[in-house]
């Protein structure tokens, strides 16, 4: 999210300075590794009318910088016909397309999976993954072709309000800029603790699951998201012969500095046991990563003003599912910064609802 909003701004013009606390591209926080789900599927019309701009967004950035980033395998939703429903109606409103398809059509066209015959499953084309650590290099290589100033390995300590903007005290120097943009992903309510706001931290895991053959290729196995258990997971594509998969909603919660790496090995058996009832494999863990996810009560985002002091702009809790949006979100943080009108309803993504 700081990689994008330092690539739009220095792209309309200003002046930039990134600072990173760690080194870029770092694997303490949310966004390195290889691979993260892009969709268009949600049961909010207005995630996706952002989705399909953020989907516009991501080839304009690929055809900016010649890097290939989102690669199209279509995905399916694997759940209860009433919510998928619900997704299907949200997707069409909000200007994309879907199908349905039974499990024994699901089975015949993609011979890895192997719903419940009580389950509907929705597909859509659009959907594919994103190579997230590619793409996060993209948007800060871009960012200094444009201009700006990237510094890693520079915390920042404090900040104040200023007649002309704002100060930045960091772990190396002290800065004067009109506006400051705030993207400090599981460390957002340690840096605003004044605000206390109502966001906690997950420790997630990944499971690289043994899959051999072509079936599990992109272009062959479309994403996946199984909605009743969380379980969702994509083709191969960081590795040759594993699936990437993981739980949405089991996750200890833990502390951004003090959280370790380790695998959870009762976490990792349930997420097997749940894969295998709709996938055709037997689970075998070849490898496993971690990150993390800051998540909001409602799972919305945060990208608003301060309301004591507007020049700066506050951006986290993306809660797991923020990455896919990443280009547009650094456009709604621009039109915050200057007082622009949004095409989009940023009531979803105000403080106010986040204060204890």
């Amino acid at each position: 999210m700081g990689s994008s909003s330092a690539y739009t701004f220095a792209k309309n013009g200003k002046s930039v300075l990134l600072l990173e606390q760690f080194s870029f591209l770092h694997e303490r926080g949310s966004s390195h590794g290889g691979s993260r789900i892009f969709r268009h599927a949600y049961e909010d019309a207005r995630y996706v009318r952002m989705c399909v701009d953020a989907d516009a967004a991501w080839q304009t950035l690929e055809a900016e910088s010649q890097e290939g980033l989102l690669f199209r395998s279509g995905g399916l939703d694997i759940g209860r016909k009433e919510f998928l429903e619900q997704i299907a109606q949200s997707i069409l409103s909000g200007g994309s397309d879907c199908d349905f398809l039974s499990p024994r059509e699901t089975t015949k066209r993609f011979p890895v999976f192997k719903p419940q015959e009580e389950n509907t499953v929705l597909y859509q084309e659009s959907a594919g993954v994103l190579a997230a650590s590619r793409a996060v290099t993209t948007l800060l290589r871009m960012a200094v072709n444009y201009g700006a100033d990237l510094r890693d390995n520079e915390a920042m300590l404090s900040y104040r309000a200023t007649a002309s903007g704002v100060e930045v005290t960091s772990s190396k120097g002290n800065y004067q800029a009109t506006k400051l943009i705030v993207c400090a992903g599981a460390w957002i309510s340690k840096v605003f603790s004044e605000l206390e706001l109502k966001t906690y931290v997950e420790k997630q895991q990944v499971l690289y699951i043994k899959a051999k053959g072509k079936d599990f290729l992109v272009g062959k196995m479309p994403i996946f998201i199984e909605r009743d258990h969380g379980i969702y997971g994509m083709p191969s594509f960081e590795r040759p012969t594993a699936i990437k998969v993981g739980d949405h909603y089991i996750a200890p919660q833990t502390d951004p500095d003090t959280r370790d790496f380790e695998l959870n090995q009762d976490i990792a058996k349930d997420t097997c046991d749940k894969l295998a009832s709709f996938m055709n494999l037997t689970p075998e863990i070849l490898d496993f990563s971690t990150c993390l996810y800051t998540k909001t009560p409602d799972e919305h985002f945060i990208m608003d003003r301060h309301p004591e002091t507007p020049q700066i702009l506050i951006a986290g809790g993306f809660s797991g599912h923020g990455f896919k949006f990443g280009p547009i979100l650094g456009n709604i943080l621009f039109d915050l910064a200057y007082d622009q009108d949004s095409t989009y309803d940023l009531s979803l993504f105000g403080l106010e609802r986040l204060k204890a």
